[in-house]
């Protein structure tokens, strides 16, 4: 089942939140950066800005996958993922079972 348009809307929200949450936390880590003084300052730095980052870019593919119609198709089977599972995590690609499949190291069908 394809996901409402009030459904879309409830995650594009979410995507915008979370976008803009993480364009402030790595405005916050930057100027923490330039006042820490710790030799290990640089690689806690960088670690989470990569984190950041990973989850910027997708959210920025959640976008795209909206704009084209696809958001909440999996893309391993095609089948729907759940606007639960999508409002929890505007960014998954996979389906639950898919999900559980990939984590336990078991092919697709």
């Amino acid at each position: 089942m394809g996901l409402t348009s009030a459904q879309v809307y409830q995650i594009k929200n979410t995507i915008n939140e979370r976008y803009g949450a993480l364009m402030e936390r790595m405005h916050e880590e930057a100027v923490q950066r330039c006042t820490d003084t710790r030799a290990d300052a640089n690689l806690v730095y960088e670690s989470r800005v990569s984190s950041a980052v990973r989850e910027i870019r997708a959210l920025e593919a959640a976008r795209a996958r909206m704009a084209v119609g696809c958001l909440g198709r999996c893309s391993i089977c095609e089948g729907s993922i759940g606007f639960d599972r999508l409002l929890a995590d505007p960014a998954a690609t996979r389906c639950e079972e898919c999900e559980a499949r990939q984590a336990s190291g078991e092919r697709a069908v």
